[in-house]
């Protein structure tokens, strides 16, 4: 199996508990620890090395940055899978939340604490006008 991680922290530690033998686990960020001043906590997995040998698993770490080379070849092929409903996108606009719609700049940081709280079904988008 392949699992996405992308929030880190206690449910990174969850998600690990249930990878497969031979499962990889690509962890692309750590949404709890963007909003303290610690930074990025070490996983609290008993016998870390051992479980990943045993399982023949494995972790991997991806920023996007490390792959700007890549850009102009993958980036046209991901619109194409977009158009083509290969991949389906959900963006949250903020409508479920209590102020309604994110419009406007001074809207970017209420937009972040929705993100923060984990309110966010799909991407998050500030609108920069109403149209």
């Amino acid at each position: 199996n392949l699992i996405w991680e992308t929030v880190g922290g206690h449910t990174f530690q969850q998600l690990f508990t249930h990878l497969a033998v031979k499962g990889q686990m690509i962890i692309i960020g750590s949404t709890p620890d963007y909003t303290t001043e610690i930074g990025f906590q070490d996983a609290q997995i008993n016998n870390l090395n051992w479980q990943l040998i045993t399982g023949s698993k494995s972790l991997t770490g991806f920023i996007i940055f490390n792959y700007v080379s890549d850009f102009a070849e993958y980036i046209p092929k991901l619109i194409e899978m977009i158009f083509n409903e290969e991949i389906v996108t959900k963006i949250d606009l903020g409508e479920r939340s209590d102020e309604g719609k994110f419009i406007g700049l001074e809207q970017v940081a209420r937009a972040e604490q929705w993100l923060h709280q984990g309110k966010n079904m799909g991407k998050v988008v500030v609108q920069i006008q109403d149209i």
